[in-house]
């Protein structure tokens, strides 16, 4: 409504210094942006096409920018849903056509795949992996055949990743994985900022460790990990507690119960130990994948309140069985 009074005062020459540019625009964009409103989107679509009418009828300094345009698509991110999803993406499509033709002002940036690669993240839809991954792939396009650089980096490919290790396929954990490769090897080819961290290791992990299917598949799949576990450790990247809780969780739905699983489990127990990654994580899923008598014989008499100080040296104080803690209270690394 300021917007529109400001426009009024100006055409009818009440005065002729408030006529309304991209900058107020997008001061009310990004407001409505961050408003986490249940009409926001919407509303950030009608200020787009209220400023591209007022360029239209004469006023150049009220083009939409790709700053506009970023805020509509992160308006639409915040909303979970498919068709919320597709909209963004819709959006996105339009901002790289117009780029192509016309306007190398409204260009897609970094900001701009990511705000739409996370609204397919939120939406819920069982093929969310491959379609934020789609979006993924329009982006590296995008650096190969532009001028203008997206500035790729970890951060949107691990969305990808994590995307495609929250649905139910039982690809999910070779797509996840085959993500990981291409941050590796973009890092490898000079992107610095593409340098794969633990959440991109952990995520595939998490990938492997919920698939359902087959005995074999289930094996390859915990192949997977363990690979993926070692590639993190030779690449630098200390694993955490949720790393070493996802790889006991996989022992558990991963491996039958047996020698082959008490093996892993010790080895990975242990490890949690020598890095001080034992909380609350670890030890639930410790309990899902031993039996009670290798719990207690790996807890070593300790109680799952008081462990050594050395065992949980790296593990943040809001996760359960903390040391010093004195309580058992609900962590907040689960996966």
């Amino acid at each position: 409504q300021i917007l529109e009074w400001m426009n009024s005062l100006h055409e009818s020459q009440e005065n002729s210094l408030v006529q309304p540019d991209a900058e107020c625009f997008d001061i009310v964009l990004h407001t409505w942006a961050l408003s986490h409103h249940s009409v926001a989107p919407q509303k950030t679509e009608e200020l787009i096409l209220y400023m591209d009418k007022l360029q239209r009828e004469g006023n150049d300094r009220a083009k939409p920018t790709r700053f506009s345009f970023n805020q509509v698509l992160n308006a639409w991110s915040k909303v979970k849903g498919p068709e919320a999803a597709q909209r963004a993406e819709d959006i996105l499509r339009n901002m790289i056509e117009i780029g192509k033709s016309k306007d190398s002002d409204l260009v897609p940036n970094i900001v701009s795949y990511s705000a739409v690669i996370s609204s397919w993240c939120r939406s819920q839809h069982d093929d969310r992996g491959r379609r934020a991954e789609r979006i993924l792939k329009l982006a590296e396009k995008h650096n190969k055949q532009s001028s203008v650089e997206v500035n790729l980096d970890n951060v949107i490919y691990n969305l990808v990743i994590d995307a495609h290790a929250k649905t139910s396929s039982n690809k999910a954990h070779l797509r996840a994985r085959a993500v990981l490769d291409r941050l590796i090897d973009q890092y490898n080819n000079g992107t610095k900022r593409c340098k794969p961290d633990v959440y991109s290791f952990s995520s595939v992990l998490s990938s492997c460790a919920n698939l359902s299917g087959s005995k074999k598949e289930r094996q390859n799949a915990f192949d997977i990990a363990q690979s993926t576990f070692d590639d993190m450790i030779r690449f630098g990247v200390q694993p955490n507690h949720v790393s070493y809780g996802i790889m006991l969780k996989a022992c558990a739905r991963l491996i039958p119960m047996g020698k082959e699983r008490r093996k892993y489990v010790r080895h990975y127990f242990k490890a949690a130990c020598h890095d001080g990654c034992v909380g609350g994580m670890v030890l639930d899923r410790l309990k899902d994948a031993s039996s009670n008598v290798q719990y207690e014989a790996l807890l070593k008499g300790n109680k799952e309140n008081t462990l050594p100080s050395a065992w949980t040296s790296r593990v943040p104080v809001n996760e359960k069985y903390r040391r010093g803690s004195g309580h058992y209270t609900k962590g907040s690394g689960r996966r």
